[in-house]
């Protein structure tokens, strides 16, 4: 999960879904999409970070390319707007030996300079394949993008450390954060950041994890999930006027049954721009079953410091300009499934929580919802697919699938994440639409059962 700006190239033969669209460039946010880099590869930086050098964005995340090792290494990307990104290859590589040999795991790398011994600080989770050990790893680089080589691996302070967070607060200070098996603390890092120096805040009674943190105008906000692995969950988050407390009660960021738009933590980025302060919630959408295929959920955070709110407001596409600060919104135009043609048994339902109270079910692989009548711009064109899927996550898994098809051509399959009743979610595809109202996107299920229940299509305008 995200970020974009792309420059579409036309496939000659005009397929309807881009899957043959090779280099990209991207002007919008587009929150679980296929994110691709310059060279048109789908960016592996999960569990990561976000630091800035200057003018230029760096995300560090895990690797978890298709044919690799348990551990591959951590890649790192750099962008000069937050949209595109370009392959700056491995930061750190496995070293053989030691807890983060390509046999074992290496997670969640966190990022920060140090301006005493003018070095380039990385912390990363190591431990052995059955998760056993809870260690951390401190590696060390002359520049941001590496290469990083490894200095220690420890427990920090004595503790388990699993998911870690690295918050730099506004005075310089730098804290790790964690969330390992009830090891909830906040340490401050010693003044050079190589290490743990002490526990500044320890939270009693609370198992979470996927920390991150941010500041804003006196008021610090402490972020959390609960402690599920790979399913999600409504993240929880504290606020406090000082890191060492006292912090709040829990409260929840996103409304129930959203799983914070089925995604996890990783961070929490602060663009300090000359017009507005952005702070965007950077989440992890993980696919257990294809961890290369996780997805990237960023989102605005709008922050209330009077009364201690915060909260996410989901957007399909969203913009925000890393000079000035400020966010944009695209609006795009709807159409509704109900109003499609039903074929085989797909049927309209009631539903709660849906545009306009209604929605398709039984959407299978011998039924169908054609919806008629789409406008397009003789340009490809960002769409969002808004369904409900109120699966048991436990039972039937994280995801459906949803066959896709505009104009008749190859369908691209769609993963649809669980929410719960009569709440909707949108997933993002690309495809070419003809100019005029007389593009037609069909919706049907897959061999591997039913699609989520249809409720409408939301179409973005081409902006390049």
């Amino acid at each position: 999960m995200l970020f974009s700006k792309f420059l579409l190239q036309a496939v000659p033969s005009l397929l309807p879904l881009l899957a043959l669209v090779t280099a990209k460039q991207y002007k919008y946010i587009i929150p679980g999409a296929d994110l691709l880099d310059e060279d048109g590869v789908l960016i592996q930086a999960h569990g990561g970070q976000i630091v800035r050098d200057g003018s230029k964005f760096y995300w560090f995340g895990e690797d978890h390319s298709p044919g690799g090792t348990h551990f591959t290494g951590i890649s790192c990307y750099s962008s000069n707007d937050l949209y595109n990104w370009k392959n700056e290859g491995h930061a750190f590589s496995p070293v053989p030996g030691t807890q983060l040999a390509s046999d074992q795991v290496g997670e969640r790398p966190k990022v920060v300079y140090s301006p005493e011994i003018d070095k380039w600080v990385m912390y990363i989770h190591a431990d052995n394949t059955s998760y056993g050990l809870h260690l951390q790893a401190m590696a060390l680089a002359d520049k941001v993008k590496g290469p990083y080589a490894l200095q220690a691996i420890y427990n920090p302070l004595g503790q388990a450390s699993q998911d870690m967070g690295l918050f730099l607060d506004d005075d310089g200070s730098a804290y790790s954060l964690y969330g390992s098996g009830g090891n909830n603390d906040i340490t401050i890092l010693t003044p050079d950041f190589t290490n743990q120096s002490r526990i500044v805040f320890q939270f009693s009674g609370t198992n979470l994890e996927a920390p991150g943190m941010l500041h804003s105008k006196g008021l610090y906000y402490h972020f959390f999930s609960e402690k599920t692995g790979y399913r999600p969950n409504d993240a929880q988050y504290f606020t406090a006027s000082a890191i060492s407390g006292p912090w709040s009660a829990r409260k929840q960021l996103t409304p129930s049954g959203t799983f914070t738009y089925e995604s996890q933590n990783t961070f929490d980025l602060k663009i300090a721009g000359t017009k507005n302060t952005t702070f965007i919630f950077m989440g992890d959408r993980w696919d257990q079953d294809e961890l290369s295929d996780s997805r990237y959920m960023w989102q605005p955070l709008v922050l209330d410091e009077e009364t201690g709110a915060a909260e996410i407001v989901w957007h399909d596409v969203w913009t925000v300009d890393v000079e000035t600060g400020e966010v944009g919104f695209p609006q795009g135009v709807e159409y509704e499934a109900q109003a499609g043609t039903l074929s085989g048994g797909a049927t309209v339902v009631a539903c709660g929580g849906c545009s306009e109270g209604l929605l398709v079910t039984n959407i299978t692989q011998s039924s169908s919802v054609t919806v008629s009548g789409v406008l397009g711009q003789n340009k490809p064109q960002w769409i969002a697919l808004y369904y409900v899927n109120p699966d048991d996550q436990l039972i039937n898994g994280l995801q459906r699938l949803a066959n896709v098809s505009v104009n008749g051509g190859a369908p691209v399959i769609l993963k649809q994440r669980t929410t719960a009743v009569n709440v909707t979610m949108s997933i993002p595809f690309e495809a070419y639409l003809e100019k005029g109202a007389v593009n037609n996107i069909t919706v049907t299920g897959t061999s591997a059962g039913p699609a989520a229940d249809f409720d409408r299509l939301v179409v973005y305008p081409y902006t390049l």
